[in-house]
């Protein structure tokens, strides 16, 4: 998790702000032998500090988040060293924010509670996670909980002894298939007439939909984070109402959206980020360690369905492919421009044929293999 974790955020670091490669792992590592060897500049200082702030990094197979939390902590440790009073990332995290937030974030700061404002904001901002297990999904919440808690300061005669209610994490650990797409009716046009279709696509209650939703991101009281979840169900409400009078016939995106439940611990068939997580135009940095699952094994587990709907929509998934080729294809299409990728996986796709459509696709995109050796998991 170190070696994946450093990697990836020095190679973010290095695309961002320009500073020398040495400089950075001097930075990034927890060594300090190597640290009275660099010094940054006030610039330097400036571009790393928003370069973190901005970064958005996903694990599409999270489990219970080890790879999120590892990059949370990184993130902390570095701030710690090159903005050790926090006074660069307090002004970064207060530019835009409600009155009230700015007050609360002043309230910590004067208190000495820089690592809860360090924290709270790269959870807030950076760090994004999937899983169709939801008591992986629950633990790696948790673990979030629980790493910004003990930075709290406690005071006996304030309300809730001055605690802060913990933030959103409905929509960044989420609980979804990484690998089925949220269905278009490019789909399902067979059994859905181009008339159907325009009613449905173009209702305003998507765009009713969306709106609650990017609210909800910002919302910091139970109060309001409540009223938005009856107004998003009302529209939901609203949807399936819509469908019925219409004969029950919906368009396949609008009837995924009224069926989705993103408040409860249940699974979503499908996944997207934009309306999952507000990420729009790619991630940074997607970080994995994704399931192996060969895809004949696949038929005899259950999982027929799913091993067709990949053979079928992925272009890299040919022969007898592994579920992790599936993951490296979706997790590729999430980067933006200037993101990277970096997966721990078996290394069968470098030599085997069913690999071949992934090497040659992917084969200028590569920066390094590093091979870890056969005993890397207790467990296998």
């Amino acid at each position: 998790v170190d070696y994946m974790v450093d990697s990836s955020i020095l190679e973010h670091l290095k695309t961002k702000t320009g500073i020398s490669e040495e400089k950075l792992k001097a930075l990034i590592s927890y060594g300090k032998e190597d640290d009275e060897l660099i010094s940054f500049s006030e610039t330097e200082k400036k571009a790393i500090v928003n370069a973190l702030y901005s970064v958005t990094v996903l694990d599409p197979a999270c489990g219970s988040g080890a790879f999120p939390i590892g990059v949370l902590q990184k993130i902390v440790y570095m701030l710690q060293e090159i903005d050790p009073d926090a006074t660069l990332w307090f002004n970064k995290a207060t530019e835009n924010v409600s009155f009230l937030i700015r007050k609360e974030f002043e309230k910590k700061f004067n208190a000495g509670s820089l690592d809860y404002i360090r924290k709270l904001t790269v959870i807030q901002n950076s760090i994004f996670g999937i899983d169709i297990q939801p008591i992986a999904v629950e633990i790696a919440r948790l673990r979030c909980f629980l790493s910004l808690v003990i930075e709290e300061k406690v005071y006996d005669d304030e309300p809730n002894r001055g605690i802060n209610p913990l933030p959103n994490l409905d929509f960044k650990f989420i609980i979804a298939n990484t690998l089925l797409s949220l269905p278009h009716d490019s789909d399902v046009k067979k059994n859905v007439s181009a008339n159907q279709m325009s009613i449905f696509e173009n209702q305003e209650h998507i765009d009713q939909l969306k709106a609650v939703r990017e609210e909800y991101f910002s919302a910091n009281d139970a109060e309001t984070k409540n009223e938005l979840k009856l107004a998003f169900s009302e529209i939901q409400k609203s949807m399936f109402q819509e469908a019925l009078n219409n004969n029950k016939i919906a368009s396949a995106l609008y009837q995924a959206l009224f069926q989705w439940e993103p408040f409860n611990n249940t699974v979503t068939d499908w996944f997207d980020s934009d309306w999952m997580f507000g990420i729009k135009d790619g991630f940074d940095i997607i970080i994995a360690n994704p399931p192996y699952i060969d895809s004949e094994n696949m038929m005899n587990s259950g999982m027929g369905g799913l091993r067709d709907y990949i053979s079928n929509k992925y272009k890299y998934c040919k022969g007898n492919w592994d579920i992790y080729i599936a993951f490296f294809e979706r997790s590729f299409n999430l980067l933006n421009e200037t993101g990277s990728l970096i997966f721990i996986t078996p290394d069968k796709w470098i030599s085997r044929p069913f690999g071949e459509k992934l090497r040659t696709s992917l084969l200028y995109h590569i920066k390094s293999i590093y091979q870890s050796g056969r005993d890397v998991f207790d467990s296998a």
